[in-house]
């Protein structure tokens, strides 16, 4: 009886289009299946924004380190997934919404010395003012926290 390849390992066959197929005769055929999936593939001259201290800069000015981009200006490490996901506002709001328990708010401004986090919060929601995003960020940031209501001096108390 032929080796036969157990689910997971077909289906890694099946997503990959460069594999061969090993037939149960033992021969070899090139994997011409529709349904293999294409990679995503960053373009490195794409500008992204980092979520931590919104300086924009080409995906390829990120450095590599462990598996991870780096920020050149505030050395937040970043998925390569993450900077090019949030790429509108909805999934900027939504990012910021979901890390926010992880230390976002902790995070943010890293390249600006003051220690205390109130400082780099409006140093950060400066930042969000000069790209023209505060309003629209903070009307969608609390409906999904479900705070209905808009206060331009509010501050982030989670």
């Amino acid at each position: 009886m032929a080796s036969i390849m157990d689910w997971k390992k077909q289906q890694q066959i099946i997503e990959d289009s460069k594999q061969y197929l090993l037939n149960p005769n033992l021969s070899i055929t090139k994997n011409n299946l529709k349904s293999a999936k294409q990679q995503f593939k960053a373009e490195f001259d794409m500008m992204v924004l980092c979520p931590f201290c919104l300086n924009i800069h080409q995906l390829g000015e990120y450095p590599l380190r462990k598996g991870l981009r780096v920020c050149p200006n505030c050395t937040t490490q970043l998925k390569i997934s993450t900077l090019t996901e949030i790429n509108d506002l909805d999934r900027f709001v939504k990012f910021v919404f979901d890390y926010r328990f992880n230390g976002f708010w902790d995070k943010i401004c890293l390249d600006v010395r003051q220690i205390d986090r109130n400082s780099r919060f409006k140093e950060w929601n400066m930042r969000l003012y000069k790209l023209g995003l505060n309003k629209n960020f903070w009307e969608k940031y609390k409906a999904l926290k479900g705070d209905f209501g808009y206060n331009e001096d509010s501050e982030i108390n989670e």
